[in-house]
């Protein structure tokens, strides 16, 4: 199981590494595809991060040693078996798991964080407005009506 002392990464922390590995990687890097076989995503090789996902994780700190024990399970996978090097919200795991689904589709970096972005928005969706109001900021539609103005 995942440590408490690990660091939290939430929704906008993920989207904001996944941009800043988009922005290090090349907006039109694609993973490589393997032919013919199942496709293996590996978030490090002694070179260091390999996937998008991986990049994004080694910017949160995590080390390479951590990457490299993620081996090629999907994020998904990792966080429902406690094997991840980080703790992440439920948010933050929605938006690492569509980008990687993205780039292992053959998809740029630029398509995997357009498409985490709209997930992320979708997801944030579901949340209700009440919750919003607790926290002290604008539900939905008081701030959709201040853009409206």
């Amino acid at each position: 199981m995942t440590s408490p002392e690990l660091p939290l990464l939430d929704i906008g922390s993920a989207l904001e590494l996944l941009a800043a590995a988009v922005e290090e990687r090349g907006e039109y890097l694609a993973y490589p595809l393997a032919v013919g076989r199942a496709h293996e995503c590996l978030y490090s090789r002694r070179a260091g991060p390999r996937c998008l996902v991986g990049h994004a994780l080694s910017l949160a700190q995590v080390g390479a040693n951590d990457l490299d024990a993620l081996g090629d399970l999907g994020v998904r996978e990792l966080y429902r078996h406690g094997k991840l090097p980080i703790r992440l919200t439920i948010g933050a795991l929605v938006v690492l798991d569509a980008a990687q689904r993205t780039q292992d589709r053959g998809y740029t970096g630029a398509d995997a964080l357009e498409y985490a972005s709209n997930v992320a928005v979708r997801f944030l969706d579901l949340v209700p407005d009440s919750l919003f109001e607790v926290c002290g900021l604008p539900a939905a539609s008081d701030r959709d009506s201040s853009h409206s103005a």
